[in-house]
């Protein structure tokens, strides 16, 4: 299933399928000697669809190669990341994650440069923040 498949209810789909076959215009027979006088253009005898001649068998375009991964970046304006992680989710992630099989992984990641340096109080409480945030890694330096 993908994002353009629907479910039909079997009856529905039994009386659609009977409604199109009884709506089939039906073939005419096929003319001695074909339209061309006979020159053998076709395959002679019964088409697919009971009469007629029967047309060479033509293979389907193969379907495009889709893609099978997907890595994004971008980088976020701390002042306004509550929004824009918002609609990251919902735009992308939540449009990956949606397709049946996916596994998607989202990682964030913080570089903050502080030329004058980070003052022991804030160090102290960003560390024990990001334990309890269950970091998977985090280090100052």
């Amino acid at each position: 299933m993908d994002e353009a498949s629907v479910l039909v209810h079997p009856d529905a789909a039994r009386r659609q399928i009977r409604d199109d076959e009884a709506n089939r215009t039906p073939t005419p027979p096929p003319i001695p000697g074909g339209e061309d006088g006979g020159s053998g253009g076709g395959v002679g005898g019964e088409g697919p669809d009971g009469g007629g001649i029967a047309q060479p068998l033509v293979p389907p375009e193969p379907a495009p190669e889709l893609s099978k991964r997907f890595h994004g970046v971008v980088e976020i304006d701390p002042a306004r990341l509550g929004g824009s992680a918002g609609a990251i989710s919902q735009e992308v992630v939540q449009r990956l994650a949606s397709i049946m099989g996916s596994n998607v992984h989202v990682t964030l990641e913080i570089r903050a440069d502080v030329p004058d340096g980070i003052p022991e109080k804030v160090e102290r409480d960003v560390s024990e923040n990001c334990n309890t945030l269950r970091f998977r890694e985090h280090d100052f330096g």
